[in-house]
């Protein structure tokens, strides 16, 4: 056999082998219709799917498209082939969607409560309308200029050497004052303690002493008048012999006397309590009061002691977020801080400065009059109309954590005003309600917010802005960035 046979060979077992596997691979993809069902679902828009395309249920897939049409009343009737096993509910959504920004189209079916009932074969599910990536990339761009807008803002305060030099001594200050002020209390601390361990031993020992006092000042009155009795004894024995002895010794023993006389009074002082020294011994509650208040002085700096160790941890964190709102064509941009004290504190302060380009509504109302010649009214016409007021604005509040609820009061965009967060399992997504402006008539200002971390401290935010006025709701779309220092 030549060459060229050979080779012929080998090339058609290599095409043989290719259709082998391109022809199973084909059946892999197939679904055994006996061990299907299908479901229908109408869409407003289908956004390119196809027959065949991949219904997938929480990424896997689960099915094909088996049909795509059109009704009499212009929706897209799309029908669904499921493998059996898979449990569908009453309440179940599907969405149009893709594999990437230029991928091919898929299905996903978010099946629903466990608690509904299970979809069987020819049944209908909702569905839901896919996005359109010409209104994603309009907003992103959207979002884009008023972030680039914000950032050289910042960047001419901050981005300047003074800028940048000011911000940096300020952290670099802060940091060495809390570093100073708990080195101080360290070092002193022992110092402190052995203060006061000092005075706990004064006060034991005046206490003893004063026991002690009144314990032995009877029994030494006795023998100092036992002793002057004998000695006034023998002087009388002997006072014939003794002489000027004898009269020198009579003093002895009235001195003695005297003495014995001074201590029983000071000892019958002591017991009335009679006497600065008396009242201090005698006092039950004086060596408890003592200890109560050094007691006092040490929580107060082992209070102390915390309290800088925690303004020394103290984490700051920084956000730039941009809404845009679709009903006024216009933006408001978020720069924040949220200062935490500690690793793990539940509280923290909250700060905003918000560029609001929607700004209020003040209604101003128009009086137009027509005279006739003697000054009377002929026609009277109030025009009202409602003028937004653009600027800047404050937020300052504080924040108390429990478990995945927040709760936060204080100012919000130079209002009063309160707000309620709720956080997911990992924090990725947050649901949040505010509300400010309490006193506007006819109703506040309520905000729904809902906000999703899609990748590393970039996140995306949408929601419902002044809820309660039916003239003023509107959707907003928006994203932003997070970082900390």
């Amino acid at each position: 056999m030549n060459t060229e046979a050979r080779v012929g060979i080998l090339v058609l077992v290599g095409v043989a082998a290719l259709a082998f596997f391109v022809i199973r691979i084909e059946n892999l993809g197939r679904l055994d219709l006996d061990q299907t069902y299908t479901v229908s679902v109408r869409f407003s828009n289908v956004a390119g799917l196809r027959v065949d395309d991949p219904v997938q249920l929480a990424g896997v897939n689960v099915g094909r498209v088996e049909s795509v049409g059109l009704t009499a009343d212009g929706f897209a009737e799309v029908t669904l082939r499921i493998r059996r096993d898979v449990r569908v509910y009453e309440d179940a959504l599907a969405v149009v969607g893709s594999t990437g920004m230029l991928g091919d189209r898929i299905l996903e079916i978010r099946p629903g409560s466990p608690t509904s009932r299970v979809v069987g074969d020819n049944d209908r599910i909702k569905g839901g309308a896919p996005a359109s990536v010409d209104q994603l990339v309009t907003v992103v761009g959207g979002i884009a200029a008023d972030l680039k807008s914000t950032t050289d803002a910042l960047s001419r305060v901050l981005g300047t050497a003074e800028g940048e030099a000011t911000l940096r001594d300020i952290l670099v200050n802060v940091q060495g004052l809390t570093g100073e002020l708990r080195d101080m209390l360290i070092q002193n601390r022992p110092i402190l303690a052995n203060s006061f361990a000092g005075l706990d031993g004064v006060v034991a020992n005046l206490d003893t002493l004063s026991t002690q006092l009144v314990d032995s000042l009877p029994d030494m009155v006795a023998e100092f008048r036992q002793l002057a009795a004998d000695v006034s004894t023998l002087i009388d024995a002997n006072d014939g012999n003794i002489g000027e002895t004898a009269n020198g010794l009579r003093e002895v023993t009235q001195t003695l006397n005297r003495s014995a006389t001074d201590l029983e009074e000071i000892l019958s002082k002591m017991s009335r309590g009679e006497g600065s020294f008396a009242q201090i011994v005698n006092e039950p509650n004086t060596v408890r009061k003592l200890n109560d208040a050094l007691e006092s002085i040490d929580d107060t700096l082992a209070a102390g002691d915390i309290f800088f160790r925690r303004v020394g941890q103290a984490r700051f964190s920084f956000n730039l977020r941009s809404e845009f709102y679709e009903r006024s064509d216009s933006t408001r941009n978020y720069f924040g801080l949220r200062v935490e004290l500690g690793e793990a504190s539940d509280r923290a302060a909250i700060f905003h400065l918000v560029d609001d380009n929607i700004g209020g509504f003040t209604e101003i109302n128009t009086v137009t009059e027509t005279l006739d010649d003697f000054g009377l009214v002929l026609d009277r016409t109030i025009q009202r109309q409602l003028v937004r007021e653009e600027g800047f604005t404050f937020s300052a509040v504080l924040a108390q954590r429990v478990n995945n609820w927040q709760f936060r009061g204080g100012v919000v965009e130079s209002e009063a005003g309160f707000g309620i967060d709720y956080f997911g399992p990992d924090n990725r997504l947050r649901l949040s309600a505010e509300a400010w402006d309490l006193g506007r008539d006819p109703d506040p200002h309520v905000k729904l917010r809902a906000q999703y971390l899609v990748f590393g401290r970039f996140f995306v935010t949408g929601g419902w802005d002044d809820l309660l006025r039916d003239n003023l709701r509107q959707v907003f779309l928006g994203g932003g960035y997070s970082f900390r220092y």
